[in-house]
């Protein structure tokens, strides 16, 4: 920052800098105009269980602002808040793979022991600087998507700002810089189960489908890393091939970028292990290859031929394997 009495001195805000729990390098894109997006993964449930949440996935910040032509610490008023503001409901990166109603959407929390006033889920924080730097934790929700977070300072007076790193000058008031950045919370690799209707069918909306649908909320639930794929697809090879008028039908695997797959918008977990892409929901019911008709599956054998590909039977939905399961 530059004093506004005609000495010469740089203004400058801090670009905080940004160190992820775990190691991972930050990357960075643009949202809306100059931002960093860094990459997380969400929080999860305990390997093999449901409940309780793992220890939340964290990254730390740091906020504050200081003179440039000394290098002290300004006490500034700021606001840090994160929200959800998807470009399109339909853009699967932003929303991870939920289109539904974002009304509620988890945001994960900001906590810094040195602000004055927060929301009270953490999603806003809001005071003075206090002529310091402070970190700032940002605990990830486990729902995939990108997390926008909002950023202001207004300096003390007989300062100004200039435009730097991710902030941006309010033009209408010297002392005012504003900024954005995001997390964008997800796992990568996945892949998608093709359609392949003479083999399977891959029903979104109901069990009891009788060809391809996807439901509205999640129009991509059949994601998984490409072990899980080539898995699946595997099964549904070995079950036709043991009753060749039959096509399984796979329900739901994972959103596109894994976290949590809620139901009917509550953000809840019935679909708790729907994760990490290594998880698939099979029907009761096949379904007959010609004048399509639902008849019940031999779950013994279907439980056999998993087997077979590697994949366990866990208690949850329909018939849901899991890749790698050593269970029953």
């Amino acid at each position: 920052m530059t004093k506004r009495n005609g000495k010469e001195a740089a203004c400058f805000w801090l670009w905080f800098g940004l160190l992820l729990a775990g190691g991972i390098t930050p990357l960075f894109a643009q949202y809306p105009s100059s931002s960093s997006l860094i990459p997380s993964a969400p929080t999860a449930v305990r390997p093999g269980q449901c409940a309780p949440a793992s220890k939340p996935a964290k990254a730390d910040f740091c906020i504050g602002c200081y003179d440039a032509s000394n290098g002290d610490w300004l006490n500034c008023e700021t606001q840090f808040a994160s929200y959800f503001d998807s470009p399109s409901p339909d853009n699967l990166y932003w929303t991870g793979g939920h289109s539904h109603s974002d009304s509620a959407r988890p945001l994960g929390q900001m906590t810094c022991d040195a602000m004055d006033t927060h929301d009270g889920a953490y999603t806003q924080l809001s005071g003075y600087t206090r002529g310091n730097e402070w970190p700032v934790i940002k605990t990830m929700p486990e729902v995939s998507g990108i997390i926008t977070v909002f950023a202001s300072y207004v300096a003390p007076w007989n300062y100004y700002c200039i435009p730097s790193g991710i902030f941006s000058c309010d033009p209408n008031d010297i002392r005012v810089a504003r900024g954005y950045f995001g997390f964008d919370i997800g796992s990568g690799g996945f892949a998608e189960l093709p359609s392949w209707p003479e083999v399977y069918v891959r029903c979104g909306m109901t069990a009891g489908c009788l060809c391809d649908n996807v439901s509205p909320n999640h129009p991509s639930a059949f994601f998984g890393t490409p072990e899980m794929i080539a898995a699946v697809q595997d099964l549904a090879v070995r079950f036709q091939a043991a009753y060749p008028n039959l096509r399984l039908r796979i329900t739901d695997m994972s959103l596109p970028r894994g976290g949590l797959f809620d139901i009917n918008e509550n953000w809840v977990t019935p679909h708790c292990r729907h994760r990490t892409g290594t998880s698939v929901d099979v029907s009761k019911d096949a379904l007959t290859v010609t004048n399509p008709r639902s008849v019940p599956v031999n779950i013994k054998v279907l439980v056999r031929l998993a087997k077979l590909c590697h994949m366990g039977r866990i208690p949850e939905g329909p018939v849901h394997f899991e890749l790698g399961y050593k269970g029953a």
